[in-house]
């Protein structure tokens, strides 16, 4: 008894201690917080630089990726890649080049079309109705509530930034986004070999089908598999038609008859030929972002369409959990969308141990 009654007045005392140490804390807080009215004291973590910080692993990655390494160095390649938007300009970079973000002033509106507007607020005028390809406005540095309140920023002003109640002097459903290609329909891509004399040729089918087109600069075809899709023969490149309103930048005429080709050179293999693969494309009318044809009321003048979503930085994505506005690109990615594990009919072709295909779940984490 007398062993058992040391112990507890023991731990009487400690929380005694505790309590007392505890209670001057807090008194130290409050006097340091009412020594200067309205104020709170917080104590900080102080921050380190991010290359101090380990980037997140990718699991799942085993069977996928055989050289992490040449990964890399392929997704940086593809990142700057212009053939990557299929007309030989766009690219990942086009839209994240300037600190990962997209800066440019130029046809970077959307009507709301999320929301299913299809009407420009803020554009070009045209023929009694507005148009796309506006070129934003800043404003000026002295105009009201630190400046640049005369702008096109932001979408929806008070006369009162500081009062959500005040006079509404402008309220616009458009949104800023990044403009992307021009519109089009896919025709086919066909790839041709430049044998020794220097002479493209068509690669023919190893099957016996023929390439579907004749030899690029004539002559027989080479040796080598085919690569074709779609059934629309190769045209040359059609240049810009014209100027828009407001642009400095050639478009492309929406005509059915409007064709253009984009290539990109390839090796294959060591000591293969050279390669040139081309993919044509028509040019079809987008009754959004083109203006109606001044020489022809049935022909319109296409833009590039702009997304609806602004392009959100590319710097330091790889410490997201997930990405893009809404988060919907989930950190488990199984290879085909943004959906990850909620999808749960995506699979992906692998190549088992004997050799046979089957379908499998990809789940890669750290990967949105």
């Amino acid at each position: 008894m007398k062993s058992s009654s040391g112990t507890m007045a023991l731990v009487r005392v400690v929380a005694c201690v505790i309590a007392v140490v505890t209670a001057f804390g807090y008194y130290q807080r409050v006097k340091a917080q009412n020594s200067n009215p309205g104020t709170m004291v917080i104590p900080l973590r102080p921050l380190a630089p991010l290359s101090t910080v380990t980037v997140p692993p990718v699991f799942g990655l085993e069977g996928i990726v055989a050289d992490k390494a040449a990964a890399i160095q392929l997704g940086k390649a593809l990142f700057w890649d212009m053939q990557a938007g299929s007309d030989d300009i766009q690219a990942c970079a086009s839209c994240h080049f300037n600190a990962g973000a997209d800066s440019r002033p130029q046809n970077e509106v959307n009507p709301g079309q999320a929301g299913g507007d299809n009407s420009f607020q803020l554009g070009i005028p045209f023929s009694g109705s507005t148009g796309p390809n506006y070129h934003y406005k800043a404003g000026t540095p002295g105009e009201g509530f630190g400046g640049y309140h005369d702008g096109d920023w932001p979408f929806h002003k008070l006369s009162d930034p500081n009062d959500r109640f005040s006079t509404v002097i402008t309220d616009l459903n458009d949104v800023s986004g990044s403009q992307g290609v021009f519109a089009t329909r896919m025709g086919q891509v066909l790839i041709s070999r430049k044998n020794p004399g220097g002479i493209l040729r068509p690669v023919p089918d190893p099957n016996g089908g023929g390439s579907g087109h004749p030899p690029i600069g004539g002559g027989d075809a080479g040796d080598g598999p085919v690569l074709s899709f779609g059934n629309r023969p190769p045209a040359p490149r059609r240049p810009p038609s014209r100027i828009l309103p407001g642009s400095s930048e050639g478009t492309q005429n929406s005509s059915s008859a409007g064709t253009r080709n984009s290539s990109l050179t390839i090796t294959r293999g060591s000591g293969a030929s050279n390669a040139v693969s081309v993919e044509s494309g028509t040019s079809v009318p987008d009754p959004v972002f083109s203006y109606p044809d001044p020489n022809n009321a049935a022909d319109r003048i296409n833009t590039r369409k702009t997304t609806g979503r602004n392009t959100p930085s590319v710097v330091d994505a790889v410490f997201n959990y997930r990405n893009f506005w809404d988060g919907r690109a989930q950190n488990l990615c199984n290879g085909l969308n943004p959906f990850g594990a909620r999808d749960k009919g995506g699979r992906l072709m692998v190549v088992n141990p004997e050799g046979t295909l089957s379908t499998s779940f990809v789940a890669m984490q750290n990967s949105a």
